[in-house]
């Protein structure tokens, strides 16, 4: 009599007890990643679950490693010597998403979008890229933060007479909302350039790279790497994380361009 094969369930449906039965190997990692980059835990969790179901030597086919299935060039972006490393894996694609965040105001479904696409393409199209892999990318890692996070919720203890008791964590996360909204009141107070391009340089470029505005009053925030005694294309990539082709695309290189010591490059560019 032959045995009845058990029907494959994609991670993303896995119920709340399986993912949390996934992630307890890496919780230390990510309740450290969640602290240091104020992330919601879960929502670590569901980007994890939807990129490499926990696998922490999956690889993509486009070269995407680790846990959060890092590109090398993000991997080397926030400073991750070993995409392999559970550890590193998570603190980088935490501060990744943190950055996201802040980028796209707090939306979580564009920050998304842009961890699977690209900000860029986020900001091409002002919004959620119309992409089916990109837009069932979000819905999934929705679906997975709706499961955890509706039963992390409804965690309260009973009363007699059946009213609901608020617990400690659920009042520590009040305070973490009111938190934020404090926070979110006095950046707005700020001038938007500053808040929306200045400050959402990633951390590593701020110490490599010069700041510099468009004409007087204007627009455009640039950030220039200065290039050193013997650099080429190819040291700029690996210490600012921008790739070759994005470089000679911004300064409209060609194969014919001659680049020497003080050369400034353009890497970073926002328009507020």
């Amino acid at each position: 009599m032959s045995k009845k094969r058990r029907s494959y369930r994609p991670c993303y449906k896995y119920g709340y007890q399986e993912l949390q039965n996934r992630s307890k190997r890496y919780q230390q990692s990510i309740t450290e990643a969640s602290r240091l980059h104020g992330v919601n835990e879960n929502l670590i969790k569901s980007v994890i679950t939807a990129e490499s179901c926990f696998k922490v030597r999956a690889r993509s086919h486009k070269g995407a490693r680790g846990l959060m299935q890092l590109m090398p060039a993000t991997a080397r972006r926030f400073g991750v010597k070993n995409s392999y490393s559970s550890h590193q894996n998570i603190r980088a694609g935490a501060e990744y998403l943190r950055w996201l965040l802040d980028r796209y105001k707090g939306n979580v479904r564009f920050a998304l979008a842009g961890y699977n696409a690209g900000e860029g393409k986020v900001d091409r199209y002002g919004g959620i890229p119309p992409y089916k892999e990109t837009r069932e990318y979000v819905k999934r890692v929705m679906g997975v933060y709706k499961t955890l996070h509706t039963k992390d919720t409804s965690h309260f203890n009973e009363k007699p007479g059946g009213a609901l008791q608020k617990t400690r964590a659920d009042y520590h996360r009040i305070w973490q909302q009111q938190r934020a909204k404090q926070l979110r009141a006095s950046q707005q107070a700020r001038p938007l350039n500053e808040r929306r391009c200045v400050e959402a340089v990633p951390t590593h470029l701020r110490s490599l790279t010069g700041l510099k505005r468009s004409g007087r009053g204007g627009r455009i925030w640039r950030r220039y790497y200065q290039l050193r005694q013997h650099e080429n294309l190819a040291h700029v990539m690996n210490k600012t994380g921008v790739h070759i082709n994005a470089i000679k695309r911004m300064n409209h290189l060609t194969s014919k361009s001659t680049l020497r010591a003080g050369h400034k490059l353009l890497v970073w560019e926002c328009r507020a």
